[in-house]
């Protein structure tokens, strides 16, 4: 298989879905706020990882001409994302249709990944991932019009 992985992990993806899991117990944290926020910073540590960047580019190169391997990945990764974040926003905040909202707030939790991915940057320190993290989940909650309190 193509993908780039962890030694003691059997299947190419599961390197991806162990991270995936330990980010979305963020999402378990009392206040919604921090839950998002916490999730949002170790969502593009995630994305800004050698490893992921390494899969993205054997993706870009490769899933052309095997497109299993970029349709495994994408189910495994931004499927269950998005599922993830519309079950915390239907639970916490009894939130029924959340799916443009989350799309717009990977966008830009992402948008720190493509200079990046190419090489024009090196991966952001902490503090402007945290920043970054931050902002997006201000605009989400505006999107939302949840206050800070977790009220609609």
């Amino acid at each position: 298989m193509f993908f780039i992985h962890h030694k003691a992990c059997n299947h190419p993806c599961q390197t991806e879905i162990i991270l995936l899991s330990l980010i979305f117990k963020a999402l378990t944290l009392e206040d919604p706020t921090q839950a998002l926020e916490t999730f949002a910073v170790g969502f593009i540590k995630k994305h800004l990882s050698e490893e992921h960047l390494a899969n993205i580019r054997l993706l870009v190169s490769e899933g052309p001409k095997v497109p299993e391997i970029t349709r495994t990945f994408y189910a495994m990764g931004p499927r269950r994302t998005k599922i993830g974040l519309a079950r915390f926003f239907k639970n916490r905040f009894n939130i029924e249709n959340a799916e443009d909202e989350i799309n717009i707030f990977l966008a830009i939790l992402l948008s720190m990944r493509m200079p990046v991915l190419i090489g024009l940057h090196a991966s952001p320190p902490r503090e402007k991932i945290h920043r970054h993290a931050v902002k997006a989940v201000k605009i989400l909650m505006k999107m939302f019009d949840i206050e800070r309190t977790g009220e609609i």
